[in-house]
């Protein structure tokens, strides 16, 4: 009796030291279920609901949601809207950002460690700084760009430029670019500072302008970091929400309203949590496809 109680007790150590990992990772994979699955997964049941935050949930209501959204006239405006937000963003911050690290990249230029410094300050700033910075900046009354292109000639009069249905998309880009630049810049000095002196030097024996060298050296050789930038550049730019709601809310008359401030109005302002939980599915479908796209993109380079 006891050599069989002897051998069931080898066996469960053993079982256990075979499969030690796994008990160790359960609780962790219950907790990141807890935190993610369930919600993900609450939030596509809710989408197929007509959840009121008020009034609750009566019924199913099938993909009645997903065609209510997609016919809203103000939907499709949203998504016009971001695509110009998110494009502009990213075709600023990108050269902005490459222009910069070429720049640091330079063994001419001196202090490198400063100006890495002063250049990533921004992106250090919490969002509501930086919007308090610029509504300051470009105010219609006392901000410092109305009164510095006053006073060289290039406006008579001062420009409400967050008020303006021409100026207000621009201005909260160039607001965006200068957040969002300098981690893209030190990124790809970064990845500059990993490609070897040798491929400048035969580049150099082989009469390479400094234009070719960018093409045919730096280019192929900082692709995949380029790649990972844009994809977590336009999922941040694409999901945006607190900059431009602290700075406009959407206005004026809806010029700035993105998908996430649509999202937002339709489940916390008209308490349909049943389509905004059916707008957060879209925002992934759309962001997902793009991800694939930039992926292709990727692989098709590679071969």
């Amino acid at each position: 009796m006891k050599g069989e109680k002897a051998g069931a007790f080898k066996n469960i150590t053993e079982l256990f030291d075979r499969y030690m990992g796994v008990f160790f990772l359960v609780p962790g994979i219950i907790i990141m279920g807890l935190i993610i699955v369930y919600p993900i997964v609450t939030n596509i049941l809710l989408s197929f609901t007509d959840a009121h935050l008020i009034r609750g949930i009566s019924k199913n209501v099938g993909f009645d949601n997903y065609l209510r959204i997609i016919k809203d006239p103000f939907f499709m405006n949203s998504l016009y809207t971001t695509l110009l937000w998110t494009v502009g963003s990213l075709i600023l911050q990108f050269s902005f950002g490459l222009i910069t690290a070429l720049l640091l990249n330079n063994p001419n230029i001196k202090a490198k460690g400063i100006f890495r410094t002063l250049i990533f300050v921004p992106y250090t700033l919490p969002i509501i700084v930086v919007t308090i910075l610029w509504r300051w900046i470009l105010n219609r009354f006392y901000g410092i760009i109305n009164y510095l292109l006053v006073a060289v000639g290039v406006i008579n009069n001062n420009v409400s430029w967050f008020s303006s249905s021409v100026t207000v998309m621009p201005s909260l880009v160039v607001m965006n670019t200068w957040f969002g630049y300098p981690l893209i810049a030190l990124s790809i000095f970064a990845g500059l500072q990993t490609i070897p002196k040798e491929f400048y030097e035969v580049a150099e024996i082989e009469g390479a302008s400094y234009w070719q060298t960018f093409i045919y050296v730096i280019l192929p050789s900082i692709k995949r970091i380029l790649i990972m930038l844009l994809i977590l550049r336009t999922i941040w730019i694409f999901n945006a929400f607190d900059m431009i709601y602290l700075v406009t809310g959407g206005g004026p008359n809806r010029m700035t309203e993105i998908l996430t401030i649509y999202g937002y109005n339709l489940g916390w302002k008209e308490y349909w949590i049943g389509r905004a939980a059916a707008l957060s599915v879209i925002l992934f479908v759309i962001l997902f496809f793009l991800i694939i796209f930039y992926m292709k993109g990727l692989k098709l380079e590679e071969e």
